[in-house]
This record gives C-alpha cells, sequence and structure tokens, in this order.
C-alpha cells in the first residue's frame, strides 16, 4: 500500500470499530512489541498467565521492513511481524496488550485497534509516549489524566502505573473500554510497563543485541 491507500484502508476500518466489552474469562494476556535492526524488525510476543502473570510462552519472528516510518501508520510497518507471531502460538490469548496506541489515533485505528479488528480479539494500546498532548497525573499508582483528540473527545488516558515513576499512556483498541483496559493495565502492573509487555520488549531487545543474518 502507499500512503494514501493506507489512510483510505484505516477509514473504512475505523466503521468496524467496537469498544463493548463483554464480561469473559481472562486467563492469558499476550504483550507484543517490536525493535529494530538495520533493515528488519523484530517482533516478540510474551503470553502470560492472569493474574499470576507466569510466562506462558514466548515467541519471536524477524522480517524484513516493508514500510516507512509514519506515526499514524505504524499498523502498516508492525502488523505483519505481529501477525506471524500470533499464527505461531500454541496458547491463544484472551486479551492482548500491544507496545502501541488503540483508539489514540487520527482516525481512531492506531496498531492495537488494527490488530484487534483484524482477530477479533480484546485489545488494549500501552504507549511509552503519548500521541496527544496530556498533563501527568498525580503521582500516586492508580491516577490517571484524559487523553484528548482534535475534537475533544476521549481517546485514552496518562495512567501511573507504579507511584512517582513516569506514566504509561494507555487507549482502548477493540472490544473493550476505557476503564476495563485501565483495570488490566494496573491488574498486570508490577513495574512502570504491564508484565506482558515489559517480558516481550526485553526479549526483542535482547535479540537486537544479538548477532544474526537473514
Amino acid at each position: 500500500m502507499d500512503i494514501k491507500e493506507a489512510i483510505r484502508f484505516q477509514k473504512n476500518l475505523a466503521k468496524k470499530l467496537k469498544l463493548n466489552w463483554v464480561e469473559r474469562k481472562v486467563n492469558l494476556i499476550a504483550g507484543f512489541d517490536a525493535t529494530y535492526k538495520g533493515d528488519k524488525i523484530i517482533g516478540s510476543c510474551s503470553v502470560l498467565s492472569f493474574p499470576e502473570l507466569n510466562l506462558i510462552e514466548e515467541r519471536v519472528k524477524i522480517k524484513d521492513i516493508t514500510f516507512p516510518y509514519i506515526p499514524s501508520l505504524l499498523a502498516f510497518r508492525e502488523l505483519p511481524v505481529f501477525l506471524e507471531l500470533f499464527k505461531s502460538l500454541k496458547n491463544y490469548p484472551d486479551l492482548i496488550i500491544i507496545d502501541g496506541n488503540g483508539i489514540a489515533h487520527p482516525r481512531k485505528t492506531g496498531l492495537a485497534t488494527h490488530f484487534g479488528i483484524i482477530l477479533n480479539i480484546p485489545t488494549i494500546g500501552c504507549a511509552k509516549n503519548p500521541f496527544y498532548p496530556v498533563e501527568d497525573p498525580p503521582p500516586q499508582r492508580g491516577k490517571y489524566t484524559f487523553m484528548k483528540n482534535e475534537k475533544n473527545e476521549i481517546v485514552g488516558v496518562a495512567l501511573r502505573t507504579r507511584e512517582g515513576v513516569k506514566p504509561v499512556y494507555v487507549s482502548p483498541g477493540y472490544l473493550i473500554n476505557l476503564e476495563k483496559s485501565i483495570k488490566f493495565i494496573l491488574n498486570c502492573s508490577i513495574y512502570r510497563i504491564p508484565e506482558p509487555l515489559r517480558r516481550a520488549h526485553q526479549t526483542a531487545s535482547k535479540l537486537s543485541l544479538e548477532k544474526f543474518s537473514y
């Protein structure tokens, strides 16, 4: 896809957006993260039990980068490796946390939303940096401030997952609302980054430091 086609695709995808949370048992939560090395993208997925947060399964994939870095079109750069990771899993998660945004996006189709709609699975975007300007919440764990888009709609929060530590930026992706997104991120967080995502990030980062040839 070129950029115009990608934007058009996102606009059509947004018509399928659902943020209603249907009560269900969540036993497994996966975190998906990616890092880069040269012309390669390294994707990592960690599946953890919930609420125990024990590691159940881990997968990594390395692919060529096929799409330029454009903040609002990150899905077209990272989704191919994430989809391959998902297909390789033996333990399919009930909920996915993505290093990226959900509806905190100009067309409400950030990476987490994109991923959730394609897989028809609840997803949450949990970014290390905000897509939209947002004030820092109070320093206590669990405090948050709302993130709003260009239309002044609430699309996420800056959430304090650990006292006195920089917040994370949470937005619902698909089949989940903001309230439940906040709850799950807090219940998965021992450190600043929720544990499924932190594990995936550590694995991808470690691999990026190793020598490999493809």
